[in-house]
């Protein structure tokens, strides 16, 4: 959809939604070794 628009954009949302999964991800840890 938006690609050769706005790279740079696309690029920021890709690397935001991977450190928020793995955020998700160590919580989900950390209440499990809890």
């Amino acid at each position: 959809m938006y690609e050769g628009k706005n790279p740079k954009a696309l690029l920021s949302i890709r690397l935001i939604t991977e450190a928020f999964i793995r955020e998700m991800h160590h919580k989900k840890y950390e209440e499990i070794n809890v």
